[in-house]
């Protein structure tokens, strides 16, 4: 172990970059369904106020 704080560093940064694009890829999908969801919601109001 010549370098032990530098080896926690590079962890740290390899779990603060996985977690990230984790917390990116979840935000978008997040984002995605959100929109769909409300796109249906959106459609289902309007089909209402056409009775």
């Amino acid at each position: 172990m010549r370098d032990p704080e530098g080896l926690k560093a590079k962890l740290l940064y390899l779990f603060v970059t996985i977690a990230i694009s984790y917390l990116v890829r979840l935000f978008f999908h997040g984002v995605s369904t959100g929109s769909f969801m409300l796109r249906n919601l959106l459609k289902k109001i309007k089909k209402n106020n056409n009775l």
